[in-house]
This record gives C-alpha cells, structure tokens and sequence, in this order.
C-alpha cells in the first residue's frame, strides 16, 4: 500500500486541470444509455476497494459532484477522483439502510452549504479553503523526512476539515488559523482538532425546496 505522504505528494505532482479532465473521464465512462425519469432518485451498489458514496445533487440549479468516504462529505477534487476509481463494475444489491444513511449524509452538507450562503460567507470560505489546502500541501512539501510520515496523517484529517462545509464558527476559527503563525506541526493539530465539530443531520427525503439528489452510487468494500 502506499504510504499517506506518498499519496500527497502524488497528489501535488498532478495539476487542477489534469485531475479534472481525469475525474472527467472517468465519470464519462460511466454513461450508458439508459432512459430514466429526471425526477427520479437512481441508486446502485457497487463493490469497492473501500466503503463509501457518490452522488450527483443540484443545489440551487447548481450541479454538484459529492463523494463520502470514512463518514465525511466533500468536494475536494483529490477525494472525487479517489472514490471513482475505486468503485468497481461489480453491481450488489442495494441495503436500504446503506442508503439511509447516505442521504442523511447529503442532506445535511446541503443544510450546512445552503445555510453558508445565507449568512453571506459562502464565497469568502471557498478562497479560504483553497489558501488553507494550500499551506497544507506546503507543510508536508516543507517536512524533515523523519517528519513527513507523521505530518501527512494529521494533514489527511485537516485537509477534511479545510473541505467540508462547516458551521460559521467553525469557519471563524479557520479564518483565526489561516492567519495564524503557528508552527507547522501545531497549526496542523489545530486545523485537523476541527474535525470533531459537527451537527444534526436533518430529514432524509430526497428533493427537499431547492435541494434534488439525483444519482447515488452507493460503494461497499468487502
């Protein structure tokens, strides 16, 4: 297996625009030709290297990618192209609470995103998380190699934090980190300790107002 600063740096050897037009492509081999009603929920199971989702959602009329892995939602690109590649074609049968449990996931990263914007910090947070994925990046570029190991397993933790929709206080406290001339080490520990912050997943059905979860593709690792 390969080593969590291995996978960084693999990671940062790979341009934006590469790793799009590679999601891209992968996405693009999973179309078939199938009718399906556009109001219609479409979900499958497949088998996967590890447990997991995919979805396709529309947040406001906005398409979105998300993926969940190790029970956290995102859009962090590196965590998209993680989650295709290891669903297989291997179809299963769908578990009812498998799914349950995915659109309580969804539905509350919308909650968190829509409330985000309403309170008119939506677009400042996505320059913020790109300039703190950055100085994570930086921190394990600039690592001792006796230090690289450790640093890159709580850089994996920040870098969830730094990519998931928070809640405004949790995303002060970003802001207070950003700025902060900590060490690296300890700035590491104190974005990545955010991560326990959570809250209440709300109901679970699947077009709420402006919220429509359209595809799920649900992962189960053996």
């Amino acid at each position: 297996p390969v080593s969590d600063g291995l996978a960084v740096s693999d990671g940062l050897a790979e341009s934006i625009p590469v790793k799009t037009e590679r999601l891209r492509s992968i996405l693009q081999s999973w179309v078939t030709c199938d009718d399906v009603d556009g109001d219609e929920l479409v979900v499958a199971t497949v088998r996967s290297t590890q447990s997991g989702f995919v979805a396709g959602v529309l947040l406001d009329d906005r398409p979105q990618l998300l993926v969940g892995l190790e029970h956290e939602v995102s859009t962090d690109l590196d965590e998209q192209i993680t989650a295709c590649l290891s669903a297989s074609s291997d179809e299963m049968p769908t578990d009812a609470s498998d799914c349950e449990r995915a659109l309580r996931a969804l539905q509350a990263w919308c909650t968190r995103e829509r409330a985000s914007a309403a309170a008119g910090i939506a677009e400042s947070s996505m320059v913020r998380r790109r300039q703190i994925t950055s100085r994570i990046d930086l921190a394990i570029q600039s690592a001792p190699p006796h230090l690289r190991s450790s640093r890159s397993v709580v850089a994996v933790r920040a870098r969830r934090v730094a990519t998931t929709q928070q809640c405004a206080a949790v995303e002060h406290e970003l802001d207070s980190l950003l700025h902060s001339d900590l060490p690296a080490d300890e700035w590491l520990d104190a974005v990545a300790a955010l991560e326990s912050s959570s809250s209440e997943p709300p109901q679970t059905n699947h077009s709420t107002g402006s919220v429509r979860i359209q595809a799920l593709l649900l992962m189960r690792a053996p």
